[in-house]
């Protein structure tokens, strides 16, 4: 990123508005925030992210954000400012109700090696009620960040949060699938979790070819004797983990589900 960002429709030096451009300060607040994949100036799913973005602000009652068109103009925009239209690039918008900012740059360098090396990941238990608002794409999640930040200090890809039951939620940054026998399984949308985008699209992708797609609970001991796991998420799109907890997850590479579900999100997006 080459020190700019867009404030409601302004391109502006990024020192101008450095309280909101360092992660720290971007995530926190009452508001929310979408993070979108823009590879050589295209945007993976736009339409869907800016659907949840307007659904969430509307039922939050947080005003109505840009339309689609406007919104992508000025991706589109930003991307071009910061010289970022010809390589892959991690955007964020960041909807307050009265202000929205975007900010873009590039994606991180080892991005294409752990989709193809696989992550290793580990796992923690948390609190979240039914009725926790989960689903939305709030820019304060303590709980997220703060298992982000264990990840981060283990030198691990992701952790995986599971509820009081030992049931699989989310990961703090994506959703995670499991391959049951012949069965693609994925925690519900049940209130607790976010309804990823690549999620979606991964659901979609499996029925179509044929394959058995459960939104169910799933167990610890079903999760960690699963013959392949993988995380989706906006930016990484689909990785394989290849271990839980420092245990193997089935032969210790990516699968060959896995792979053929990633080569068709890759081309869908």
């Amino acid at each position: 990123m080459n020190g700019t960002v867009d404030l409601d429709g302004r391109l502006v030096p990024a020192r101008s508005v450095s309280a909101a451009t360092d992660d720290g300060a971007f995530f926190s607040g009452r508001g929310l925030y979408e993070t979108l994949l823009a590879d050589a100036g295209r945007l993976a799913f736009p339409a869907a992210h800016f659907d949840r973005l307007r659904s969430s602000a509307s039922e939050l009652r947080l005003g109505n954000p840009p339309p689609d068109e406007e919104l992508t103009a000025r991706i589109q925009r930003l991307l071009a400012q910061c010289e970022l239209r010809d390589t892959a690039a991690r955007v964020n918008l960041r909807w307050t109700g009265h202000s929205l900012l975007i900010r873009a740059r590039r994606t991180r360098p080892d991005l294409e090696d752990l989709r193809r090396r696989g992550a290793a990941v580990i796992t923690e238990r948390c609190t979240r009620e039914a009725a926790d608002p989960a689903r939305h794409k709030w820019l304060e999640r303590p709980t997220l960040i703060r298992a982000r930040a264990r990840a981060k200090s283990e030198r691990v890809e992701e952790t995986l949060l599971f509820d009081a039951q030992d049931r699989l939620l989310e990961g703090a940054s994506s959703s995670v699938f499991c391959v049951l026998g012949d069965r693609l399984c994925t925690p519900p949308v049940d209130g607790r979790i976010l309804p990823g985008i690549t999620r979606s699209a991964v659901c979609q992708i499996a029925s179509a070819r044929g394959m058995e797609v459960q939104e169910e609970s799933v167990p610890r001991v079903a999760l960690l004797g699963a013959g392949e796991v993988f995380l989706t998420s906006a930016v990484r799109m689909l990785v394989p983990v290849v271990s839980i907890d420092g245990s193997r997850v089935g032969a210790g590479v990516p699968g060959e589900v896995t792979q053929r579900l990633a080569d068709e999100l890759r081309r869908r997006a």
